[in-house]
Order: C-alpha cells, then sequence, then structure tokens
C-alpha cells in the first residue's frame, strides 16, 4: 500500500467513523451482556493476567470460546480500569480500522477508488452497525470483523504476488493466520473460505477456467479445515444455548429466514425502529414469508443473469446470503429471531452492490465523478446523524430498553431488562410491573419468572411469589446473574431463614468469587447458624481482596469472638476504628473486651 493517496482516503474514513461514534465515549455499560463480559467478570476484572489468559484459552463462558475477545477486554481493564469510556473507545478504534482496511482492500482490488470510498464509509456510519460499535460486550463482533477484512487485504497481497511469480508464502500464511485470529475473536467468521472464492471471482477475476477455480478451491482447504474445526467448537459450546424443533418448528425457522433476509435490506435503506432486541412475532399468514422467498429468488436470478457485465452484483449479493447463514436462526441460539449486529459483516455485500451499481449507473452521465461525490456526501451525512441518534439510545440501560419498548411489539425481554435496570437502582415496585408486563406476553418465560418471584420474595411477599416459582426452575440451571442470587439471599436473610440465604450466596460467589458484598453477607449467615470458622474463612478471602472494607474487619472481630479468640477481635476493632473512628458498635465492643481484660 504505497500509494500516498490512499492512505490519506483510509485515514480520512477512520477519522469519520470516530467522530461520527465520539458520542459514544459518553455512554455507560448496559445490563445486557456488558455485566456478564465485563462489570461482573471476575477474570475480565482482575485484568491482563497469566490466569486470565489460561482461562481465556481454555475454558468457555457464557456459551462461547472466544480467547482473543477475552484478552482485549482484560487488556482494556489493565488501561482505563472500570471505566466505560475507554472501553468503548477501543470498540471504536477497532471499528475505524476496519472501515480504513475495508477500504483499501477494495480500492487495491479494484483501482476506483471512490465506489471504494463509499462503501467503506457505509460500514463505518451505518446506523445498523450501531449495536456491533457502541455496545462493548459486542467487542467480538468488531475484533472478529477486523481480522476477518485483514486476512482478505492479506490474501489480496498474496494473489497479486501469485500471479507475478514472486514469493507468496508469507502473504498466504498471514492470511490464514489473520483467519484463524478472526475466528478465536467469534466464531460467525466461519463463512470466510467462501467469501475468499467469491472475491477470486469478482474483483480479483482468479476464475477464469476450470484449472483456475480446481486451484482456488484446493488453496482454501486449509481456510475449510479451520472453519470445521471452529464449528464443531463453537456447536459443543453452544449446545445448552440451541433451542429444540420442540420450542421453534423448522418451519417457522425457514420463514423467520426468509423474512429477515428481506428485513435486514430494508432496516439498512431506512434505518429507523432499531432495538436491541427483536421479540419472535406470531406468524398470521405465509404469505409474508412467500414474497420474501420470491424476492430473493429473482434478485438471485437477476444478478445471475448480469453476472458478465455486472459481476460485483452477484459477488455482493451472495456475500450477504452467504455470511448470514451463521446467524440467520436456522439453528436457534438465543432468544432473537433476527439482531443488527448480525449484519455487520454480510451488509458489506450489498454496500459493493450499491457502491458499483450507482458508479454503473451514471457512466453515460456528464460530470460522473462530481456527482457521485456530490451523492455520496449527501448518503452519508444522512446516516451519519441517524447513527449519531441511535448511539444516544446506548447510553445507558434504561434508554436502552425503553426505546426499544418504543419501537417494538409484544417485547418480553425488553420488559425483563427495563425492570432489571430498575431492579439495580432499587427501585422494586415498578421493576416488579415491568416484569408482570412481561409475563403477560410470554407466561412462561424462566427469567421472568425468576426476576418477579425474587422481587416479591425480596419486598416480603413470599406467598405471592411462589405461583413464579416453578416456571422459573429452568433458569436455575443457567444461573448466569449473580447479583440476583445475591438479592434472594438477602430476602432470606431478612426472614431469618439462614440455610437458604447461605445457599445462594454461595452461588452467586460461585458465578462471580470476587464479590465482597456477598461474601460478607455469607459470613453473617454462617454466623447465624453457629459456623464461626466458615465464617472467619469468608472473612479472611474478602478482606484478601480488599484490606479497607471496615464492615467485613468488624464483622471479623465478632467471629473472632464467637471463636473465644478476644485477643485478635480486640485486633479487628481497633483496626476497624482506624477505618471508621465513628462506628459505635465497633468501640463498644473494645471497651467490652479492655474491661474483661
Amino acid at each position: 500500500m504505497n500509494d500516498k493517496r490512499l492512505i490519506l482516503i483510509s485515514i480520512l474514513l477512520a477519522c469519520l467513523s470516530c467522530l461520527v461514534y465520539f458520542k459514544a465515549l459518553n455512554n455507560d455499560f448496559v445490563s445486557y451482556d456488558d455485566n456478564i463480559y465485563i462489570t461482573e467478570n471476575y477474570r475480565v476484572k482482575d485484568g491482563f493476567t497469566i490466569d486470565g489468559m489460561r482461562w481465556a484459552f481454555t475454558e468457555s463462558y457464557d456459551s462461547n470460546w472466544i480467547p482473543l475477545t477475552w484478552c482485549t477486554h482484560m487488556l482494556d481493564v489493565e488501561l482505563y480500569g472500570m471505566n466505560p469510556a475507554g472501553h468503548h473507545l477501543t470498540n471504536i478504534l477497532i471499528h475505524a480500522l476496519s472501515t480504513a482496511f475495508l477500504f483499501l482492500f477494495l480500492c487495491r482490488a479494484t483501482n476506483n477508488p471512490l465506489a471504494s470510498a463509499l462503501a467503506a464509509a457505509l460500514f463505518g456510519i451505518h446506523p445498523l452497525n450501531v449495536e456491533s460499535a457502541a455496545w462493548v460486550a459486542e467487542r467480538k463482533n468488531v475484533l472478529s470483523t477486523f481480522f476477518w477484512i485483514t486476512a482478505a487485504c492479506a490474501y489480496a497481497g498474496y494473489v497479486r504476488r501469485y500471479s507475478s511469480g514472486r514469493r507468496w508464502m508469507a502473504m498466504f500464511s498471514a492470511s490464514l493466520v489473520l483467519f484463524v485470529f478472526g475466528l478465536m475473536s467469534k466464531p460467525m467468521a466461519v463463512t470466510f473460505p467462501f467469501a475468499l472464492l467469491l472475491i477470486d471471482y469478482w474483483p480479483l477475476n482468479r476464475l477464469t477456467d476450470k484449472t483456475a477455480i480446481r486451484r482456488a478451491i484446493v488453496e482454501k482447504i486449509p481456510f475449510f479445515f479451520f472453519s470445521t474445526v471452529f464449528i464443531l467448537i463453537t456447536l459443543n459450546v453452544q449446545h445448552a444455548s440451541i433451542a429444540g424443533f420442540e420450542l421453534l418448528p423448522f418451519n417457522y425457522r425457514i420463514s423467520n429466514a426468509l423474512t429477515s433476509y428481506i428485513l435486514y435490506i430494508a432496516k439498512m435503506f431506512v434505518p429507523t425502529h432499531l432495538a436491541a432486541f427483536y421479540p419472535y412475532l406470531p406468524i398470521k399468514s405465509p404469505w409474508p414469508a412467500i414474497g420474501s422467498g420470491a424476492l430473493l429468488i429473482a434478485v438471485t436470478a437477476a444478478t445471475y443473469i448480469m453476472r458478465k457485465t455486472r459481476p460485483y452484483l452477484i459477488v455482493g449479493w451472495f456475500w450477504y446470503l452467504g455470511t448470514m447463514v451463521p446467524v440467520i436462526q436456522i439453528v436457534q441460539v438465543g432468544l432473537a429471531p433476527m439482531a443488527d449486529r448480525y449484519a455487520y459483516v454480510p451488509l458489506i455485500g450489498i454496500f459493493m452492490m450499491i457502491s458499483w451499481g450507482a458508479w454503473d449507473i451514471l457512466e453515460q452521465t456528464r460530470r460522473r465523478r462530481t456527482i457521485y461525490i456530490i451523492l455520496s456526501a449527501l448518503i452519508i451525512a444522512v446516516f451519519s446523524l441517524f447513527t449519531m441518534r441511535q448511539i444516544g439510545y446506548w447510553r445507558d440501560s434504561g434508554a436502552l430498553f425503553k426505546h426499544a419498548l418504543e419501537v417494538t411489539k409484544n417485547n418480553y425481554a425488553a420488559y425483563n431488562s427495563y425492570g432489571v435496570h430498575l431492579l439495580k437502582q432499587n427501585r422494586f415496585n415498578e421493576a416488579l410491573e415491568e416484569f408482570y408486563k412481561g409475563l403477560e406476553i410470554m407466561p412462561a418465560d424462566p427469567l421472568l419468572n425468576f426476576n418477579a418471584w425474587s422481587t416479591l420474595t425480596y419486598l416480603g411477599k413470599a406467598e405471592e411469589a411462589k405461583k413464579y416459582y416453578n416456571n422459573s426452575l429452568p433458569y436455575w440451571k443457567e444461573g448466569r446473574q449473580p447479583h440476583l442470587y445475591k438479592l434472594l439471599a438477602i430476602s432470606y436473610m431478612k426472614e431469618k431463614n439462614y440455610g437458604e440465604a447461605i445457599v445462594y450466596f454461595k452461588k452467586s460467589l460461585e458465578l462471580n468469587p470476587k464479590e465482597l458484598d456477598a461474601m460478607n453477607y455469607v459470613g453473617l449467615a454462617l454466623m447465624a447458624v453457629g459456623k464461626n470458622d466458615e465464617a472467619l474463612t469468608y472473612f479472611n478471602r474478602g478482606l484478601s481482596l480488599n484490606p479497607g472494607t471496615w464492615e467485613m474487619v468488624f464483622n471479623r472481630g465478632l467471629a473472632l469472638i464467637a471463636l473465644g479468640r478476644p485477643s485478635e477481635a480486640a485486633a479487628a476493632f481497633k483496626e476497624t476504628l482506624a477505618l471508621n473512628p465513628r462506628y459505635a458498635p465497633a468501640r463498644n465492643k473494645l471497651d467490652i473486651l479492655e474491661k474483661k481484660n
């Protein structure tokens, strides 16, 4: 990439992406997976450590094996602590770099800087990509795509060297390694080998005869091998998250897939009513699916007919169709039928169709370049405004899910998430109302039932809570939210049901072993049932993590008194007073011990 003008344009495109996403630096973490990935993940919160690296590469977490993504989150904590601005900055920079490299790849491969710049700019500023770039937990998507695009750049370098008879192995190896890095960031990159075959057809124009086609397929064998390996790994770690056909019948999935293909394109042209979660809606008629299928077939046929004069159309279209396959939800993973983040890579194909299509439409137009630049600038300006507005909806959990409820119908998951947001603000009655609204739509949803049950229990409405217990049982097996277990355990503490409180405090600590609050509470619950030795162990463990926690120091003193170790208890109360001189209970306990001596 020696052309200074191309480098300058790529830098300007990266700066454009950063400028549009600058607003995201003011956004907070959200309660939609950010807690699972960062704020309540003690491995990540420890920063970049040897233990964290070992965990990232040897264990799956949240039904994913994404070691490189975990490493970047750990590095963020090392650099920025738990300041969300730093974590957002990393996402933005990766997204901006992907935009720049996408331009460089397309321009070098096609020698059309204007069309390449428009396609890359659309990728960099389109509102549908906000979910990937402005959501910290979707680091895996932007990181995987960065490696995808740089692997394509390396592959183009390999093709140029191979065709000119120069040494090519280094570039081929670089492409393969970058592809594997992409898989280790998010396994959606498994379709990359198919995308390389499309690139071979256009813009690299390699598939000129049967021999060339055979060679192109053979050289992709290492790529297909790693795709197969990661497909098997993903199926293994996500088996618990894959919905069975008894829950979602095959015909329902096919119908959703057909309509989703069209809906993503519709949202690309008119990016309004974008939400963090789209619920499944009842199928009232087969005609939307039939119409969508017919439209997909018609576009496919049209791109095939024009393949010789407009090869970018068939390549862009099959790029879109093919790269969407892992997330089109034929194999249903998670709760959503579609999501904006799923279109992050696939829409690159549509952006190519639009950019080169517009260039060809203006072929006979006078001042073609000027008109193309003006039209591109207008499109970029409009989409940039939509994107900046969409970024604002991600500023915090409340804004995110309130907006989702405003732009979707029957969104039981958004009611649940908004309720959890209120729950964390101790607005229990308001949270309960949101859970009830969600249960009206999805009465058997385990998480909604769990949240309603645990909130009612906390509010002391045990009898009313019982009716939600049975439907919440499937959630107990999943148990991904330690703060809810802690909340439930506290409610048992209020009822003086210390045995159950201990069970759920320990469940919370299994998921987040460094939660000081849960350690303190479980110690108190253990003392209440006479297990003072075990209580002391928890207090000591908590203080080893944060020696300045005066409440735990005081409780440690209480446990030492119960164990008949007054001198150590007195030292603990003196330490408590050093940390909090106005804490009267510590002064009283210390006075009693000194009088006895």
